[in-house]
């Protein structure tokens, strides 16, 4: 094939190195321009496709288009001034959207590559794709091999002459696709005489932005509730989406060491509810422009976790999502900001110190003061002392005269003498004044008693509640204490195993030089090397026997993998002037000095609200004036009362 080719215009174009082929034609380089790329067909181009090509080379958004996608900008024509290809833009450092899922293949490409890169270039394809939509045509074949990252987020779309082109009446046809990626609703379609329209892009865009936002994980693959294996594509027809609300009452889970879809707020997680729901096919799905709006919101109001200056999460969480997954999952999501080292910065001398400070009095008293004793109750008015001689006296009388005669030690007759005596005290005291200031005083008394306890019971309430309070938080910096000597003593443990797996060690560092993808395993589809690397399957040294278990791996593909995995540990040569390789040292590093910064972080916060209940208690205690007022008053009133007798 001739190296020269010409444009409609008469640019004369010369092609440089070759940088790729594909099923339809090969891609190289212009001499002399940096900024362009020329793609050749391998078969002769017919009429059709050069009618496509001639409509999206003159489209009015050409430049719209040109900011977002490798589109066509001119035709290129052989010697005998036949179409052969195109010319379209190059993009420079750019690899791959799926490159992003995997953590290991994204911490090389991206090292600077945090959660809020994943939100901004979900954005910025969400943006593309409106674009696209906003010029009249459909992309039909969006997927994870149809886009191209920078290192500065932005992205471009490629293979543009597979999408669905419309002119007027006339509609060329995207003839390709992708099943992880294809609307239910157009399984099993033939593509060749299929109308494709923004709904079925809009359900890959949404399955394209899950995959980024949830490290590569698609979302219809999850645990079936019942045993059976999961099958994705009927999971896609079925619309089993395994992280929604109704999940779990449709008979579907998200696979272990998954997020929740918690960990994006509520208006993203809308977006994907509608956008994978059974019914979304009638009911409609979120547009590109509603991605681009609720993204550039969770971008825009991201935090910043306080243990790892790497991590991003969304606003609507409390506490960051990827410092206990790392500690949990034994790996790394994100490049940490700093190399790690675990030194035990927190002085568990001082914080026992603290913590035997922490005493309340048990128990807590039940009342602010205690009731004055000794008062001297108000006495009788004068006439009265006469009644109340009189009353004690009969009642004295007439008692022992009954008690006497019942025994025998006096006549029996004196028994009825004895109890009339006993009947007159009972009248005597019945008598209407003395009974009315008893009434009186017993009534004071009642009063007394009700703003006595009342007093006692708003003093004691909040004190109980701020008791029990400062115990919690005094046994939760307890278990703190023990949970981080453990955790210190774990780390121990581990750093020092490290040295008896040296060799095993030094070889997994050098079988993750084989990278999973499709240049070393051409047998392997984009699609599965995706799905490999949502697993952290990301280099020869993530294959084990159970690789069978990533939806798509099967009995075949396994033996094949495990060979390749063979193959490639049969360069490694075993060195122990090495020691043990500092990715292996950094990892245990970097995950335990997480656990311990989250320990501590848990056992200040502890300390701190134990300390601060603890002086709350202590500020209670004390009684007031006003408590002093209400006991003398009650003790005043039963002794008043008591002095009647």
């Amino acid at each position: 094939m001739s190296a020269r080719f010409r444009t409609p215009a008469g640019r004369t174009v010369t092609l440089g190195p070759r940088l790729g082929s594909g099923g339809e034609g090969v891609v190289h380089g212009v001499a002399g321009a940096s900024d362009e790329i020329a793609k050749l067909y391998h078969e002769e181009v017919d009429a059709r496709k050069l009618s496509k090509l001639q409509v999206m080379v003159a489209d009015r958004s050409k430049d719209a288009l040109r900011a977002i996608a490798a589109w066509p900008q001119e035709l290129l024509l052989d010697e005998h001034r036949k179409p052969r290809g195109f010319l379209m833009p190059r993009v420079h450092d750019a690899s791959e959207i799926h490159e992003l899922f995997g953590t290991q293949r994204r911490m090389a490409l991206f090292p600077d590559g945090r959660w809020d890169l994943l939100v901004h270039v979900a954005r910025n394809v969400a943006a593309a794709v409106q674009t696209v939509h906003s010029a009249g045509h459909v992309i039909g074949d969006l997927n994870q091999s149809g886009v191209l990252v920078a290192r500065d987020a932005t992205v471009r779309l490629i293979d543009c002459d597979s999408f669905q082109i419309t002119q007027g009446q006339t509609v060329y046809f995207s003839l390709v696709g992708v099943p992880d990626f294809t609307a239910p609703e157009l399984i099993g379609a033939d593509f060749s005489r299929t109308v494709r329209s923004v709904e079925h892009d809009r359900f890959a865009l949404a399955v394209l932005v899950f995959k980024l936002l949830f490290f590569g994980r698609h979302p219809f693959v999850g645990r079936m509730l019942d045993g059976s294996p999961v099958d994705m594509i009927d999971s896609i027809k079925r619309g089993l989406f395994a992280y929604g609300s109704r999940a779990k009452a449709r008979g579907i889970a998200r696979p272990q060491n998954a997020f929740k879809l918690l960990i994006v707020p509520e208006a993203v997680q809308q977006l994907f509810e509608r956008a994978f729901s059974p019914d979304a096919a009638t009911r409609g799905r979120p547009s590109a422009q509603d991605w681009v709006t609720a993204l550039e919101a969770l971008r825009r109001g991201l935090k910043h976790c306080q243990q790892e200056p790497a991590h991003r999460f969304a606003s609507s969480l409390n506490d960051c999502p990827w410092c206990p997954a790392e500690t949990q999952w034994t790996t790394l999501l994100f490049t940490p900001a700093r190399k790690a080292h675990v030194t035990q910065v927190l002085d568990l001398v001082a914080v026992r110190r603290r913590l035997a400070a922490l005493d309340l009095p048990d128990p807590l008293p039940s009342a602010p003061c205690p009731l004055p004793q000794g008062l001297v109750g108000a006495g009788l008015p004068q006439h009265m002392w006469v009644q109340r001689w009189l009353h004690r006296t009969l009642l004295t009388v007439g008692g022992g005269l009954t008690l006497c005669a019942a025994l025998g030690w006096l006549p029996r007759a004196l028994l009825f003498a004895g109890t009339a005596v006993v009947l007159v005290g009972v009248v005597l005291r019945m008598l209407p004044e003395l009974n009315a200031l008893r009434r009186q005083r017993q009534a004071v008394v009642d009063e007394a008693e009700a703003a006595w306890l009342s007093a006692c019971e708003a003093w004691q309430a909040p004190l109980a509640d701020l008791a029990q309070r400062f115990d919690a938080k005094r046994s939760a910096a307890a278990r703190a204490v023990r949970d981080y000597e453990q955790q210190l003593e774990r780390y121990k443990r581990e750093l020092a195993g490290l040295t008896q797996q040296v060799q095993e060690l030094q070889r997994a560092d050098f079988l993750r030089r084989f990278q999973v993808d499709i240049v070393s395993l051409p047998w392997l589809s984009t699609s599965l090397v995706a799905a490999l690397r949502s697993e952290g399957i990301e280099t020869a040294a993530d294959i084990t026997a159970d690789v069978d278990q990533v939806p798509g791996i099967g009995p075949k593909r396994k033996e094949q993998l495990l060979l390749w995995r063979s193959s490639c540990a049969a360069g490694f040569v075993f060195s122990a002037a090495k020691g043990v390789p500092a990715m292996a040292r950094d990892e245990v590093n970097h995950r335990h000095q997480l656990a311990l910064q989250n320990i501590e972080r848990k056992l200040t916060v502890a300390l701190q609200e134990a300390e601060g209940f603890q002086r709350s208690v202590q500020q209670r205690l004390p009684f007031t004036a006003e408590h002093e007022v209400l006991a003398r008053a009650y003790a005043q009133a039963r002794a008043d009362l008591d002095a009647l007798g």
